[in-house]
């Protein structure tokens, strides 16, 4: 295990703003938090729970837009096709790419701090410095490597493997 190091300290080495909210950089449920927030501030209405089957684009109205698969079109000004590679909305956007395999895989997790309550030596172990102080945890293996983010709000585990 590489000694753990405050967010701040890895920030400030790479010439970061260590005042930088930790996670910001690599956190994506914050990330989408923030946006469906802004959106939802901007009284723009957002559905869920729907397929996405297609992707289109109209030259006349400068829009673009998706097709579900109950068949019902939706149109915008901006589409944000997040539907993983292979996505359908290549078609439109530079061609079909396909993913090929690199041998390796990541693992990712994401929760909730209070989960760690349940068990206190966990809890422990993945303190915060000083209780108040974010700390990114590193340890190296053969072939891998596995990093944590303890916060304040939340516990990230990340693994990348053979």
């Amino acid at each position: 295990m590489i000694k753990p190091l405050k967010v701040s300290d890895r920030l400030r080495a790479q010439g970061l703003d260590p005042n930088t909210p930790p996670g910001t950089f690599q956190m994506r449920p914050l990330v989408y938090k923030m946006f469906v927030h802004q959106v939802e501030k901007l009284g723009i209405k957002l559905e869920f729970n729907r397929r996405v089957i297609d992707y289109f684009e109209d030259e006349k109205t400068g829009k673009g837009g998706v097709v579900t698969d109950d068949g019902k079109r939706y149109e915008a000004d901006v589409v944000i096709a997040a539907d993983g590679v292979g996505s359908k909305s290549q078609k439109l956007v530079g061609g079909q790419v396909r993913a090929r395999p690199s041998g390796r895989a990541m693992w990712r997790a994401a929760f909730p701090i209070e989960h760690l309550d349940k068990n206190p030596e966990v809890k422990e172990f993945f303190h915060m410095i000083n209780g108040t102080e974010p700390i990114v945890r590193t340890w190296l293996g053969p072939s891998t490597y596995a990093l944590t983010l303890t916060r304040d709000d939340a516990m990230i585990w990340i693994m990348n493997h053979d």
